[in-house]
């Protein structure tokens, strides 16, 4: 009778055990999943906040060669600086037609319903939008 109590008394103990046991993996597991959502958030603000210049850049340049026709300099270096953004996971967003949820307006003037210039390119990382694209509207 008394081994069958402390028999009983030692599953207890184990079972006890166990659940803590989970219990603790569990919050380990959980621990780790917001750690490294946290690393991710950063690496992404780190990213955006350095290559805001260079997003700058290509920006500037594709004004530039609206300007400028016939350079295949200014294509050259637009073309390498696609290139250098898209490994870094950054894409251009669309600027062909109007979407209210991703163009900022600057201007809007009398002349059909349609972009009708960028003023300023707007950026993707991982498809969430880093920076809007400015645009001058068609009313």
């Amino acid at each position: 009778m008394e081994e069958v109590k402390e028999i009983n008394e030692i599953e207890k103990l184990n079972q006890e055990w166990n659940e803590k046991y989970l219990r603790l993996y569990a919050d380990f597991e959980n621990f780790k999943k917001k750690t490294q959502k946290e690393k991710e958030f950063i690496r992404n603000t780190t990213k955006v906040e350095m290559l805001g210049a260079v997003m700058d850049i290509d920006s500037d340049l594709h004004i530039a060669e609206k300007s400028i026709k016939d350079n295949e300099g200014v294509r050259l270096i637009i073309s390498k600086l696609d290139t250098f953004l898209k490994s870094h996971q950054i894409e251009r967003i669309q600027t062909n037609k109007y979407d209210p949820d991703l163009h900022e307006v600057v201007s809007v003037l009398e002349s059909g319903e349609k972009i009708i210039d960028v003023v300023s390119r707007g950026y993707t990382l991982d498809g969430k939008p880093i920076r809007y694209p400015k645009v001058i509207l068609g009313k």
